[in-house]
């Protein structure tokens, strides 16, 4: 069997999506939580190694990951082309560590754990502090956005209140979307809240 190993999706997004909560935690004081969320899992779960995965269009990132990472033998930070859907568990698996996953089949059938690093950091912010998920960032965008922007939105908020903050709707004809327009699934209202998988709110002007 495969050597076991933790392949982690480090900021590979998609059109509509400018900045989750991972390009934040590499910018923030905080963000040492991504080394110490990942060796956590890594005891949790019982694998040897860890590789990192950025997207070559964010060298700050990888920058910063590098530095943090040190001369750790067991955690890699590898630099990916810049492709949709770089993110995806089966191209990550592939390209960070030459595994081809089956079709039909889970990167755990060829010795992989894939892990987001906002779950990692989340993890490792809930044993330090015991704080669970209570916050999501979420980026606000689309052609019928007044303000996009990026919010921190508690978990539970209703998706009408968080297009407010960002200035409201620039025109009534159009389609909201709860994630970006590659994944993203249409509301059919904006009661709908915000919740822990919510990585962006999209709102497409036109004949959409």
């Amino acid at each position: 069997m495969e050597k076991a190993t933790m392949s982690v999706q480090e900021l590979s997004m998609q059109m509509g999506i400018s900045m989750p909560k991972a390009y934040e935690l590499v910018k923030s004081p905080g963000f040492p939580v991504i080394r110490v969320g990942t060796r956590i899992l890594m005891r949790a779960i019982g694998v040897t190694n860890a590789v990192i995965g950025v997207e070559a269009n964010k060298p700050d990132a990888v920058k910063h990951l590098q530095a943090i990472v040190g001369a750790a033998t067991d955690i890699k930070v590898q630099m990916l082309k810049t492709q949709y859907p770089q993110g995806g568990e089966k191209v990550l698996v592939y390209h960070t560590l030459g595994r081809v996953i089956k079709e039909g089949g889970l990167p755990l059938d060829c010795g992989v754990v894939v892990m987001n690093c906002t779950t990692i950091a989340n993890i490792s912010k809930f044993i330090r502090t015991g704080m669970p998920l209570v916050e999501k960032c979420v980026t606000v965008d689309g052609s019928a956005i007044k303000e996009p922007k990026n919010v921190i939105a508690p978990i539970g908020t209703p998706v009408a209140d968080v297009l407010a903050f960002a200035g409201g709707l620039s025109q009534t004809n159009c389609k909201v979307l709860m994630g970006g327009p590659m994944t993203g699934h249409a509301l059919n209202s904006l009661s709908e809240p915000v919740v822990k998988t919510t990585n962006a709110i999209v709102a497409l002007g036109g004949n959409v």
